[in-house]
């Protein structure tokens, strides 16, 4: 764990003094998520933040990694998110063209999930929605902050092509999979009354009835 923390405060230092050792940093941190996930797939993001443009050759091997940790059931929602929300941070920095179609494979085994069909009726249903909407989130907002372009001030001009980009990535995965998801959204929205503040609120990373609610919302707006 100490190795973990080290290695995300050295974070800023892998885009260049460190880039060496970047690869195989990535890789022990992913392989420690087992054992240390929260410290470790906190790491593993933001070294994939700070210096994703260097590991874009090593995606799809990542992209396997991820999905064989997620498969095994033992990550919580938000490790998981953490993990997806990693392989955005190295796909955003693809060329233009081939950045939607990253974001959807990073995605494929959400819209598997998905797939399979939702009881929201049943806890268990609910849980798994919960953590569809987490990676759907998460990989939202990291492509919305990060991207290639220079920092500059869009306040007058419209949304950041990063974050026209992120919309255009949901709006993809969305599109595919609204006839599943929208039934289950609905059904839970319409079941218990909703906070008043939950409109307006963050993604909530920890499994609750009302985290489902503010999820749901959060994707929407």
């Amino acid at each position: 764990a100490t190795a973990a923390v080290l290695l995300r405060t050295c974070g800023p230092h892998f885009e260049q003094s460190l880039r060496a050792q970047l690869v195989s940093a990535v890789q022990w941190l992913v392989g420690k998520v087992t054992q240390i996930p929260d410290v470790a797939s906190e790491a593993v993001q933001e070294l994939c933040g700070y210096a994703g443009q260097h590991l874009v050759p090593h995606v799809v091997e990542f992209l396997k990694v991820v999905e064989a940790a997620a498969a095994s059931g033992s990550l919580s929602a938000s490790v998981d998110a953490s993990l997806h929300g990693a392989l955005v941070g190295i796909a955003r920095h693809l060329p233009a063209d081939q950045v939607v179609q990253a974001f959807v494979q990073i995605c494929q085994g959400t819209t598997a999930m998905l797939m399979e069909g939702l009881d929201v009726g049943q806890d268990s249903g609910r849980e798994r929605l919960h953590r569809c909407l987490c990676r759907l989130l998460r990989c939202t907002l990291v492509m919305e902050q990060g991207g290639s372009e220079p920092q500059q001030s869009h306040s007058s001009a419209g949304p950041t092509p990063a974050a026209q980009a992120s919309a255009t990535c949901l709006a993809t995965v969305l599109t595919a999979q609204w006839s599943t998801l929208a039934p289950a959204c609905q059904r839970l929205l319409c079941a218990a009354r909703v906070a008043r503040d939950a409109p307006k609120g963050k993604p909530i990373f920890e499994y609750s009835d009302a985290a489902v609610q503010v999820n749901i919302l959060a994707l929407l707006r």
